[in-house]
């Protein structure tokens, strides 16, 4: 099922909208994460190499993003 492209630019919107939240920014550096705005489509390029990428890649990055407490 594919989502339609004007719901991805939405969602792409409020995503980067909650990475400028000051109380989002906030609770990230407490917790040692670094957040920065990205565009929707510069998402979609993102988890595109993502998906594309070797096994060792995927695998490696879930363990970079996974959160640590």
């Amino acid at each position: 099922m594919e989502t339609p492209w004007e719901r991805v630019v939405v969602l792409g919107g409020a995503f980067r909208e909650t990475c400028l939240d000051a109380e989002l920014l906030a609770e990230a550096k407490r917790m040692g994460l670094e957040i920065g705005p990205i565009t929707g489509e510069e998402q979609l390029v993102i988890l595109a190499r993502i998906y594309a990428s070797s096994d060792d890649v995927k695998r490696e990055t879930r363990e970079a993003i996974r959160v640590k407490q």
